[in-house]
């Protein structure tokens, strides 16, 4: 359950923090991060994860703005579904599920919550969609690399 409960927690944390400090390097790692504690919690509970979803996004309503809270319920709404999906219907070793979901959902994510919080532009989805990716592969270079010891 320590993965469920990360995934939770760092969605209404990062909702705090993108209302408290904006789209910034930091935010958007932190971001990054999100996609990776999903699939890990749904190897954890299953598709149950869907509803860990709708819970952190409650909770976010109760920690971030409400323009925040909106945005990343409906990009977390999308992009987490689409994660979800491709997760789910590859037959891949988790790790490479795991990375390859989060390079389709995360240009979605960004793209969307920027969009609806205000903070769209080129550059702000082009530098949130790489960093949530590159969170993701070096995670993913990590699990390589202790999973072959």
């Amino acid at each position: 359950m320590l993965y469920v409960i990360l995934y939770v927690a760092s969605i209404a944390g990062i909702n705090w923090a993108f209302a408290l400090l904006g789209a910034n390097v930091l935010t958007n790692s932190i971001a990054g991060g999100v996609f990776i504690l999903r699939d890990a919690a749904q190897r954890q509970i299953g598709h149950w994860v869907i509803a860990a979803m709708a819970v952190a996004i409650g909770l976010s309503y109760l920690v971030a703005a409400p323009e925040i809270a909106f945005a990343s319920a409906v990009a977390f709404g999308v992009s987490e579904c689409i994660d979800w999906a491709v997760y789910s219907a590859t037959r891949a070793a988790w790790r490479d599920r795991m990375l390859l979901s989060s390079a389709i959902s995360a240009p979605v994510d960004s793209a969307l919550f920027l969009w609806l919080s205000g903070f769209w532009s080129f550059g702000a989805v082009a530098t949130m969609t790489l960093a949530k990716i590159g969170v993701a592969f070096l995670l993913y270079v990590w699990i390589r690399k202790v999973g072959t010891r």
